[in-house]
Formats: structure tokens, sequence, C-alpha cells
């Protein structure tokens, strides 16, 4: 968490080789079985962050999009060979994950040097869901042989999104 800005560059780095580069290394190791046998099925844990972007999580955000387009690019890659690919897009849920991401920039901030002042995010945090409603969604979804490219939950959280995008597109720089 933290202003891109103002973030380590090492740090970010680390962010890219946990959320991206370590599960392309699992998927290239996996998948070319997949291909062999004509069936298989990836499906990658994304975030409501890699459909929209929440000020001061750019870096999570960043690397969710990365899986977002990974995702996406293997689903046409994949499908003629028997592979299905599909994304989870969990919302804010109350695991504590958010909250340790949250906390996360008092390891390197100084807000003596920093370029752009780290807000208070405990409002964001105050309404977080009951992570059931994921859970059940991905237990219904993992073995299913039909069933959406994109599952994203708490389902206000798909509204959101969409309105998100369509500011994205009608705004000025």
């Amino acid at each position: 968490m933290g202003s891109i800005v103002d973030i380590p560059l090492e740090r970010l780095r680390e962010s890219f080789e946990i959320n991206v580069f370590g599960h392309v290394q699992l998927v290239q190791a996996i998948v070319p079985k997949m291909v062999a046998r004509k069936s298989g099925k990836v499906v990658w844990t994304s975030s409501m962050g890699g459909i929209l972007v929440v000020p001061f999580l750019g870096a999570y955000c960043a690397t969710k999009h990365a899986i977002e387009a990974i995702a996406g690019s293997m689903k046409a890659e994949l499908e003629p060979h028997g592979v299905k690919v599909a994304t989870v897009n969990p919302g804010v849920f109350g695991t504590g994950f958010n909250d340790t991401g949250a906390e996360s920039y008092v390891q390197w901030y100084d807000g003596a040097t920093a370029t752009v002042p780290m807000p208070d995010m405990a409002d964001a945090l105050a309404d977080q869901a009951d992570p059931q409603e994921m859970i059940d969604a991905m237990v219904e979804i993992i073995p299913a042989d039909d069933h959406l490219y994109r599952t994203m939950r708490p389902l206000a959280t798909i509204d959101a999104a969409k309105q998100w995008q369509a500011t994205e597109w009608a705004q000025n720089a």
C-alpha cells in the first residue's frame, strides 16, 4: 500500500515476483500436461483490483491487472487444446488480508519525505464482507464444467467494477 511514486521499487518488484511470476512459473510447469491430455482448468485468483484501480493500492492492482492479461491470453491460447481458464475476483472480504495490506506501508513510509501523504484507510476497511460468499462461489466453479470466465464477489462489486470501467472511458485526462 502506498502512492506509486513513493513505494520503494524493491517492494514493487517483490509484489510482481510473488503475485505474477511465481504463478506463471507454476502454470508453465503444469499446463503442458493438461494440453497433452486435452483437458484441465486453470483458475487464476485475481481481485476486484484486477478490474478496477483503488488509489494507494496501485502496486497491488498492477499485479492483478497483469494476472487478468495473462489469464485472458491463456484462455484464447488454451481453449483449442481443451484447457479452460477462469478468474476469481474477490472484493473486500474480512479475511485479515486487507487489514495487513493496509498496514504494510508502515514498514517503509516516511511522512516527512513522502511525495504523496498517506490517507486514513479505516473507512475502506470498515464494512468488509463475509468471505463465505467467495468461498462458496469458488467451490462451485472450480469443479464445474460450465461457468462464467470471471467470478467476482460480493455481487455488488460487479456493478462497482463496471461503473468504474465506464467512468474511465468517459474521463478527460
